[in-house]
């Protein structure tokens, strides 16, 4: 299906796509705790888009966006193995945040306000093992990007 809509510059890798159902379940849990904190019109309020193609940008896209009225928040997700990368992959993918930014800038409307989040998340197991120590940080981030995403998004709208 990817090479039948062009969607891709070359094939999808398996690693691609285990990327996509590890960000698809932290997605998820911050679906599930918007849900249960906001009210039933500003959740229903939101969109969600995956994979978005910036236009003349070789095909360059952003894992995320969500969109809630007039401000749209890039999300960018990663995931690392150990906390000693999540400093220097963070500051990777906010640095790609600020050039998809700067390109969807060059089409939008005026009145869009336009949000970067760079969520960076850790294997929550190893083969089989739970690791408690990263689901904790997973979830604490999780918690975290539902609240910048009330803050900076939902309120700002009200």
């Amino acid at each position: 299906m990817f090479s039948d809509k062009k969607a891709f510059r070359r094939e999808v890798s398996i690693s691609e796509i285990v990327s996509w159902l590890d960000s698809f379940t932290l997605l998820s849990r911050v679906i599930n705790r918007l849900k249960d904190k906001l009210s039933d019109k500003e959740y229903n309020d939101i969109e969600i888009h995956f994979e978005y193609i910036i236009k003349m940008s070789k095909k360059m896209r952003i894992d995320f966006i969500i969109k809630y009225h007039k401000t749209i928040l890039l999300l960018e997700m990663r995931m690392v193995d150990n906390f000693d990368k999540l400093s220097s992959t963070w500051r990777k993918k906010k640095m790609e945040l600020l050039i998809y930014k700067d390109l969807l800038n060059n089409y939008l409307d005026s009145d869009i306000k336009v949000i970067t989040y760079a969520f960076i998340s850790l294997y929550e197991y190893r083969g089989k093992t739970e690791v408690y120590k990263h689901s904790n940080y997973n979830n604490n981030q999780v918690n975290y990007l539902v609240e910048y995403i009330q803050e900076f998004m939902i309120n700002t709208n009200k």
